[in-house]
């Protein structure tokens, strides 16, 4: 079961992600949610999830449609472009009124450290859940 707290979510598709960062079955693209392709599986955000915290396995092709954390997953797709006011609404919840709609994020692939810095720095700012 993955958080249904946005700064917590973060925080787990973060560790997610840097876990495969390191696996070289696995390809970041945010442009993919779980890709097998020519023997590597491409994977953005929420994909990164898919592989770790759901476990579904490098040579299946997964969409959040097919899953039941398909909110949380469809939030996170949301979340790495700074579309925050979207996230929430991909999880049938209303933004605060403190919190912006939309925040800038850097393309993972043009500089992967700052993105997930700039992703911490949503989490600390929704602190939803302490």
């Amino acid at each position: 079961m993955l958080p249904s707290c946005l700064n917590l979510l973060i925080e787990h598709a973060l560790n997610c992600l840097e876990q495969i960062e390191g696996d070289s079955n696995y390809v970041i693209n945010m442009e993919h949610w779980h890709t097998p392709t020519k023997g590597k599986c491409h994977v953005g955000l929420a994909g990164a999830v898919m592989a770790v915290s759901l476990s579904i396995m490098p040579d299946v092709i997964c969409k959040p449609y097919e899953l039941p954390e398909c909110d949380q997953l469809l939030a996170l797709a949301s979340l790495r472009l700074g579309e925050i006011g979207r996230a929430y609404e991909d999880l049938g919840r209303l933004r605060p009124d403190n919190v912006p709609a939309l925040m800038y994020v850097p393309n993972y692939a043009d500089n992967p450290a700052l993105f997930k810095a700039k992703l911490e720095e949503i989490a600390n700012l929704i602190q939803e859940c302490q």
